[in-house]
């Protein structure tokens, strides 16, 4: 985050001063984007219970890809049906190719640092291996659009609560929330959900960083990079 912070100051054409997206009624749609989610949260458990299509075989990966879009597809279809533009997304469609650039620069650097902790610098062009295979072009496509969902739910509480930084709160709140069926469903005890408490806390400082750039692309970048650092981990021991 800090990163970005800095490098926006040498291309403040990129990320201007962003402004805050109106809608005729905000809490109408928040209330939607918020049914999409819970249809998302759905159409989750059977993804869990492997009843959306099938990730065996030849095709496997590129089945399982498409699930991810199933998976969103709540999210996609409010967009479409409520005709907003990807803006009210943070998915911006000019100078693309740049902000995955800067995303991508600090995605490595993010991985400079998780190796020098959790191994060695000597290891960092394997972690780097690990995290880019194509084995997790799946999981690419699904934190692009979990990043998109969480986007689409804090621009139209913003919109509606006039505070950001409260909108920021409650996002994060609902986002850790949503990791809590997963997390029991595969035999977590309560217990050991507490430390979602601090993913709140680190969600509501990335989402006022984020919302600063209103641009999903470089975020996603980041997020993908350390979110797959925990199989290099499982990996290595």
């Amino acid at each position: 985050m800090i990163g970005w912070l800095v490098i926006r100051r040498w291309l403040p054409e990129l990320w201007p001063t962003r402004r805050v997206e109106n809608f005729a009624r905000p809490w109408w749609e928040f209330a939607g984007a918020m049914i999409a989610v819970t249809a998302v949260l759905g159409l989750g458990q059977l993804y869990q219970r492997g009843w959306l299509l099938p990730t065996e075989g030849r095709f496997g990966l590129v089945l399982d890809t498409a699930n991810q879009v199933l998976l969103f597809s709540p999210m996609i279809l409010l967009l479409l049906v409520r005709r907003h533009p990807l803006a009210t997304a943070w998915v911006p469609t000019r100078r693309v190719h740049l902000r995955l650039a800067v995303g991508l620069a600090l995605a490595l650097s993010a991985l400079v640092s998780f190796a020098l902790v959790q191994t060695s610098l000597q290891r960092w062009p394997d972690l780097v291996a690990s995290v880019y295979q194509p084995s997790h072009a799946h999981f690419a496509l699904h934190i692009f659009l979990e990043d998109v969902t969480i986007a689409i739910l804090f621009v139209r509480l913003a919109a509606a609560m006039q505070r950001q930084w409260l909108a920021a709160v409650v996002v994060a709140g609902l986002f850790a929330a949503g990791h809590i069926p997963g997390a029991l469903s595969s035999g977590a005890a309560l217990a050991e959900l507490l430390p979602l408490t601090l993913d709140i806390m680190l969600g509501v400082g990335i989402l006022l960083v984020v919302y600063r750039s209103a641009d999903i692309w470089w975020f996603w970048c980041v997020h993908f990079a350390m979110d797959m650092t925990q199989f290099f981990e499982a990996a290595t021991g």
